[in-house]
């Protein structure tokens, strides 16, 4: 006597759902456990759903959180973009973006989103707190505005080269020395500017140093070809 088709039926649909709580738990387990912050928003920009992550970016309970939208958690300077990021996100973009972001207590941060739409067009984002990487970038700016501050003030020309004499740097008085913009000079070689007898020099002494110690060495070098390396030609 065979099983009954319906209860064959019956049997896979549990199975499937099983299978199916067994998946959502696994997600959930991994958002919950999230060093990122992740945000589920509807089309109206409402927050939906949101991990421990994201209340503690934030400084909110995840039942505060609930009850605000996206525009109300960034600072008040950024509110007037969201709407065109939305947009994007809306018409199928995964959009990464830079935000300041607005905590419970006053206080802002840096957070950088990667977001997308889900299927049922609700929308996802993950947040990576970023003030430490902002902050770094923000004092190497400071420092190379006051390293070229100095350089610029030098009396003497000061050029960075690469080992193929390609030119990485210059400063105004290099420029103005040999009559040349600085767009002529970076990614171009310095070369030409020498005497042909030096090339050779420069290149063993340049390929024969093995620590970052400064050398000297005697040069001349010929203005005349500077007019001549200022043209560009076709190849």
């Amino acid at each position: 006597m065979g099983i009954p088709s319906d209860s064959l039926n019956v049997s896979e649909h549990r199975a499937i759902e099983d299978q199916l709580r067994e998946a959502e738990g696994r997600f959930r387990t991994l958002v919950e456990d999230a060093a990122d912050g992740i945000f589920i928003a509807g089309m109206d920009g409402r927050y939906q759903d949101v991990n421990p992550a994201g209340c503690a970016m934030l400084g909110y309970s995840r039942d505060e959180l609930l009850s605000l939208s996206m525009s109300d958690v960034l600072a008040p300077e950024e509110t007037a973009r969201l709407g065109g990021e939305v947009e994007r996100l809306l018409g199928g973009s995964t959009v990464k973006s830079e935000w300041r972001f607005r905590r419970k207590d006053g206080s802002c941060f840096f957070g950088e989103v990667s977001g997308r739409r889900l299927p049922d067009s609700r929308l996802i984002g993950f947040l990576r707190d970023i003030s430490e990487r902002k902050h770094v970038e923000e004092r190497l700016r400071e420092s190379e505005a006051r390293y070229r501050l100095i350089v610029e003030n030098q009396t003497e020309f000061i050029v960075k080269w690469l080992p193929d004499g390609t030119r990485t740097f210059v400063n105004e008085h290099y420029c103005r020395l040999f009559g040349l913009t600085e767009e002529e000079c970076i990614g171009t070689s310095f070369l030409p500017l020498v005497a042909p007898e030096h090339h050779g020099e420069i290149q063993q002494r340049v390929a024969a140093r093995s620590s970052p110690l400064p050398f000297h060495l005697p040069l001349e070098f010929d203005r005349h070809s500077a007019s001549s390396e200022g043209q560009t030609t076709d190849a």
